[in-house]
């Protein structure tokens, strides 16, 4: 048997930036199994446009998988996806956290001194980086939102967080 128990809940979650205005990190909390059938309905969804995988900034500025698409194509695309995410029958439970760029980087010098990883751990980097901060933010938001779908608090939530572009050693913290 393996040590680490099963989760009830997995939450999915991804970062959004442009490293001017705004970062953002946000996704979506759902009981495991519901997590099976939306899957399936948006692999689906992607095969009928014979797309292996989503990038929602790929398909929005129709690069990568979606060059050469038409803009009512990827409308239609984004539409079918958000109406999976909007189905009431899977139950997903939506949270986000996001900071402003600028009024990040005028309150760095505090920042670096009061986020730091305490000495002789495994890990390190810049807790002061947005990423981090909203990291946290959003494991506490995953949490709270559980609590408040009517979720019983013992239950274990299962984190995935996406692609990780701004912190590769996001899981190193997460463990």
């Amino acid at each position: 048997m393996s040590p680490v128990p099963r989760h009830a809940f997995d939450a999915f979650v991804d970062e959004s930036y442009d490293d001017v205005s705004v970062f953002t990190v946000a996704g979506f909390l759902a009981p495991r199994e519901a997590w099976t059938r939306i899957w399936q309905a948006w692999t689906r969804a992607l095969q009928v446009e014979r797309v292996v995988t989503f990038h929602a900034v790929d398909c929005e500025k129709r690069s990568k998988d979606f060059k050469g698409w038409s803009p009512f194509r990827t409308e239609r695309l984004q539409r079918k996806l958000i109406s999976l995410i909007c189905d009431p029958a899977y139950g997903l439970v939506g949270f986000s956290a996001s900071k402003d760029i600028a009024a990040h980087r005028q309150l760095l010098p505090r920042l670096r001194k009061v986020f730091k990883f305490p000495p002789r751990l495994s890990v390190s980097g810049p807790l002061h980086d947005p990423y981090f901060m909203l990291f946290q933010r959003v494991m506490e938001l995953v949490v709270t939102d559980q609590v408040l779908a009517g979720y019983q608090p013992k239950d274990i939530v299962g984190f995935t967080f996406d692609r990780q572009e701004k912190a590769p050693n996001a899981k190193a913290v997460a463990e």
